[in-house]
């Protein structure tokens, strides 16, 4: 199943900003976010370097009994590039797999832990998140959420609250929220 939630398209004047994306996007006047930012900074990295960023990620769907999930994991920058005739944007995506998600109807049973969410055996699904700079001339970007275990894929454009750097998005009936931190670009090892 797929999901697509989009946003009217914003208006106003756009520009190219070739300093900070390459000449990769345009965006409105004054309309730089937080993945501008970090696409931009991913750009300036040295090209054999190892590029990422921490996610963490929470989801509130208010159908399933206020059901809320809680996912971290690493997000490695690809650079735009050719695959066959079609050219793929540049984007942060997880590994395979690579993002652990815990849910709120999935406790601990016995004892006590620190977490509200189990991490025991079982009770954690694998996730895949992608963030993609979707127009090349747009400066839209595109977020992926993709279950493997449960065969379902949800995208959605981003909105961002600027006084806390949260991103945020609706999709159907869940309300998705992402934080971004501690950017990394580490050279090969030698």
């Amino acid at each position: 199943m797929t999901v697509s939630v989009s946003d009217p398209p914003v208006s106003g004047a756009f520009r190219t900003d070739r300093a900070l994306t390459g000449g990769l996007e345009h965006r409105p006047i004054g309309m730089a976010n937080l993945l501008d930012d970090l696409f931009g900074w991913a750009i300036r990295q040295p090209a054999e370097n190892t590029i990422s960023v921490w996610l963490g990620l929470a989801t509130n769907e208010i159908t399933r009994d206020n059901l809320v999930s809680y996912a971290e994991g690493l997000l490695f920058y690809r650079p735009a590039h050719r695959a066959g005739i079609r050219r793929l944007a540049p984007r942060f995506a997880s590994e395979p797999d690579g993002i652990t998600q815990y849910f709120s109807n999935r406790k601990y049973i016995t004892g006590f832990s620190g977490a509200p969410f189990s991490s025991e055996a079982g009770q954690s699904d694998p996730l895949e998140v992608t963030i993609a700079a979707t127009g090349v001339f747009t400066g839209r970007y595109s977020i992926t959420l993709h279950s493997t275990k449960w065969n379902l894929r949800f995208s959605f454009r981003p909105r961002f609250d600027d006084a806390t750097n949260v991103i945020y998005g609706a999709v159907g009936h869940t309300f998705v929220t992402i934080s971004l931190c501690n950017r990394t670009s580490q050279p090969p090892s030698r």
